[in-house]
């Protein structure tokens, strides 16, 4: 099913909702795109489009953050595999709560690989929670702005 099926088939707010969910999980799904075609297209309300976005990216997070949080207190090749990645996301920078806010806004270094790591660096949930709200809602909010711009 494409996006443009989903928007047809349940509207700009549930589709909305059904593909930045997916986006989180699916990095090759990209929410930014569906949200200029929003934009660009049809007449929704766009702060609650961009709302909506917001809390299912977040949403589809928290699963994984949680996960990788529990693997690094289990033995074995998983956490070895977390602690490379740890690694690898530590040298962005020295603070996790910085490269991830730069990763929720920007998407650098990669947003999927940095809040799947966030857990494992010791980012508490709510502040994980906090950010990524934050840095994606203001992505969002730009990219609807620009593409609302050229309309």
């Amino acid at each position: 099913m494409t996006a443009q099926q989903l928007l047809a088939d349940y509207g700009a707010y549930a589709g909305t909702f059904v593909v930045a969910f997916i986006s989180g999980f699916v990095p090759l799904v990209t929410i930014d795109a569906l949200l200029a075609g929003i934009a660009l297209k049809t007449d929704a309300n766009l702060p609650l489009v961009v709302l909506l976005a917001t809390v299912a990216t977040l949403a589809s997070k928290l699963p994984t953050y949680f996960a990788v949080r529990g693997l690094v207190a289990l033995p074995g090749k998983h956490r070895d595999r977390v602690e490379r990645m740890r690694v690898w996301v530590g040298r962005w920078g020295k603070s996790p709560v910085l490269v991830l806010a730069a990763s929720a806004f920007i998407g650098f270094p990669p947003f999927s690989l940095v809040a799947s790591v966030a857990g494992a660096f010791g980012v508490r949930a709510r502040t994980f929670s906090v950010v990524v709200f934050f840095g994606r809602l203001l992505r969002f909010s730009i990219v609807v702005a620009i593409a609302r711009a050229y309309r």
